[in-house]
């Protein structure tokens, strides 16, 4: 085995290899995108297990694994929703083109399901159960939800630190967090995993334990991107290649790009690699305003503003959830006696969260940046690491996106597609 590690240590050394490596994949993904095209399919009928579901009104959304990955629309009628994850069911009715965005630079839900290897969509008239779970892994998941449940006050929160499951918050509550840009906060992110690898680290858990407390929480999570690095980056680093935080960061994303190119398309992806890469390079103290700064490009090219209030915001909201909300809402779990006192403490933390994101005063508006510009971007903040004109050269790129809105003197709108 050490013969083996010492062989993967040698390769990963070497920097013109790890560079063509670099290039082959993105030309792999670039080919791969271009050229996919799932076939069509006629069934009026799939059979498959329930590995997520979502309820929003009488609109039940679930994903579907069968032969291949579906997510399936179905109505509500009069029957209650008694099923469970891993349940094998049924169902009956149509496929559907899963349609893009048709007002440009909006968010396109195809691309996004395809991040997650979806590639269809079904309609369904009907569903029927064909038998029960029997998945020891979705049995502790729906052990877990069933536990949440009995949480009267405070089990929305439980969901979001639990099971990074938002659907729960309500609409202006989560377009709170978006508005303020503190979304991550209610995202289980390796900064999470990291507390509890460092928890089981100190009660000298083996090391085997760890690898099986992280993959089965990466299943219950769904394999959510930021939890999948983690891991990878924990069991990398735990074959002690002394190999650089930033080199070990690239190989992990060029594996999860081989595994899925559309990976590319998802904004966890994008965060939890672009703003790991920031943090590790740039060793500061100062991480919020690490994360904040690297964060800039992808949050104008996907919600076209910043509000600069984030800062302060972070500043408080960063350590509070993350030594007090997210141990909280573990202890509550275990002990369902504290709910409510849970709940005090958070309902709180909405008030100040819907007070502070009606303040428009330090939200900037900025139209979609160009290539070049992100690039120039990311190159100032990789060559003034520790330097003094750090923050002025920051100052300036700002206030050059901030100029890039200038061709829209004469604003136009070409097309606007309401959908009817």
């Amino acid at each position: 085995m050490k013969a083996y590690i010492q062989r993967l240590k040698i390769i990963l050394l070497q920097n013109k290899l790890l560079i063509l490596l670099s290039i082959i994949v993105i030309l792999y993904c670039s080919l791969f995108i271009i050229l996919f095209n799932p076939k069509d399919i006629n069934d009026n009928t799939i059979t498959g297990y329930i590995y997520d579901y979502k309820i929003d009104g009488n609109k039940l959304t679930l994903k579907i694994k069968s032969k291949r990955r579906i997510i399936v629309n179905y109505y509500l009628k009069i029957e209650p929703f008694n099923l469970e994850y891993g349940d094998y069911v049924e169902l009956k009715g149509e496929y559907t083109p899963i349609s893009e965005n048709t007002n440009f630079n909006m968010f396109n839900y195809k691309k996004y399901l395809y991040s997650q290897r979806i590639y269809y969509m079904f309609n369904a008239d009907s569903i029927k159960l064909i038998k029960k779970n029997k998945n020891i892994l979705f049995t502790i998941k729906n052990l877990i939800v069933k536990r949440i449940e009995k949480c009267k006050y405070s089990k929305k929160y439980l969901y979001v630190f639990l099971l990074s499951n938002k659907n729960f918050l309500e609409d202006d509550l989560y377009s709170s967090y978006k508005n303020l840009g503190l979304v991550h906060l209610i995202c289980i992110s390796g900064m999470h995993i990291s507390y509890i690898i460092m928890l089981l680290n100190k009660l000298k858990t083996k090391k085997i334990f760890i690898y099986i407390f992280l993959i089965l929480y990466m299943f219950l999570l769904n394999f959510s991107i930021s939890i999948v690095r983690c891991f990878l980056m924990y069991l990398l680093k735990s074959l002690k290649l002394n190999i650089s935080n930033e080199k070990l960061l690239l190989i992990i994303m060029l594996f999860l790009l081989v595994i899925n190119p559309f990976n590319i398309y998802n904004i966890a992806f994008i965060f939890s690699f672009v703003i790991s890469f920031g943090l590790y390079y740039s060793k500061s103290k100062y991480s919020f305003l690490v994360a904040f700064f690297y964060s800039i490009p992808i949050l104008i090219n996907n919600y076209f503003k910043i509000n600069f209030i984030s800062l302060f915001m972070n500043v408080i909201f960063i350590p509070f959830i993350s030594y007090i909300i997210f141990p909280f809402s573990c202890l509550i779990f275990i002990f369902n006696s504290l709910d409510r006192y849970f709940f005090y403490i958070t309902n709180y933390m909405d008030k100040i969260m819907l007070k502070m994101s009606e303040i428009s005063i330090f939200t900037v508006f900025f139209s979609k940046l160009n290539i070049l510009l992100i690039i120039i971007y990311y190159l100032l903040l990789i060559i003034c690491k520790n330097n003094k004109k750090y923050l002025l050269g920051i100052i300036s790129l700002l206030f050059i996106f901030y100029l890039n809105n200038s061709y829209m003197i004469n604003p136009r709108v070409y097309f606007l597609d309401v959908g009817q």
